[in-house]
């Protein structure tokens, strides 16, 4: 139990470091990881509150470089796409949300690592698509991030402003999930307890991250991170192969 303990706060602190050094992937890295260990329920719950503090965390950043009038076709449609996710996690069968997890790490990680921009991405509507499915699979999976991430990418926006837009995006969303856990009863001891326990080696590793990118800079890490996400899906692919 207590070797369980410390590897749950060892993931947790990587999940951390990891979105401290390339600004993204918290969830990707910590999720797949968690649900060695723990239900997929309790998972998401946890990494979706540990989503708040990592925004809060990135708060002086929300303050500068963003057009928020381009936040608000993703939230809104985001805001429909929550409740259908919350409702998905709270009736599937873990094995089904495992597999979508898999999958959906493996194509995501497939993707970024082809440099692949399509035309269809952006496309002004497509923000309302990308907001939605990323309010679901933030609610299934507290992964939302590569729909919004397909959708900005395809954009010419300045690079900082990008960063803000998806930094002040991914808080809110984190924020309305967890509302939409807490009415669906998502939010339970369990989590909080693990919550409580989790937030300072969260914070630290993410700082950690920080000063490990001011070191080594970006040309290799979003490359490196990529491959083992891809690693994480296969992983996670065989095992719910094995368990079949």
């Amino acid at each position: 139990m207590y070797n369980e303990f410390y590897l749950i706060i060892g993931i947790v602190t990587a999940a951390g470091f990891i979105q401290g050094l390339s600004g993204f992937g918290s969830a990707i890295i910590a999720i797949p990881l968690l649900s060695f260990f723990l239900d997929i329920k309790t998972s998401v719950a946890l990494v979706t509150m540990l989503g708040i503090i990592i925004g809060l965390i990135n708060t002086r950043e929300l303050l500068h470089h963003s057009d928020y009038r381009r936040l608000t076709p993703l939230i809104a449609s985001a805001l429909f796409g929550i409740p259908v996710g919350v409702v998905f996690i709270t009736s599937m069968r873990e094995s089904i949300v495992l597999l979508i997890l898999a999958i959906l790490l493996i194509f995501y990680s497939l993707y970024s690592l082809r440099g692949i921009k399509l035309s269809l991405f952006s496309h002004p509507y497509f923000a309302y698509v990308s907001g939605f499915f990323s309010g679901y699979l933030g609610a299934t999976l507290s992964i939302s991030g590569p729909p919004v991430i397909f959708y900005t990418a395809a954009q010419n926006w300045p690079a900082k402003e990008k960063k803000s837009l998806l930094t002040s995006y991914f808080l809110l969303v984190s924020i309305f999930t967890a509302i939409g856990f807490y009415i669906s009863g998502m939010l339970n001891d369990r989590v909080m307890i693990l919550f409580g326990y989790s937030v300072i080696p969260l914070i630290v590793g993410t700082y950690l991250g920080i000063l490990a990118f001011n070191k080594i800079g970006s040309t290799y890490q979003n490359i490196v991170i990529n491959i083992f996400v891809l690693g994480l899906g296969i992983m996670l692919l065989l095992k719910l192969m094995l368990d079949a």
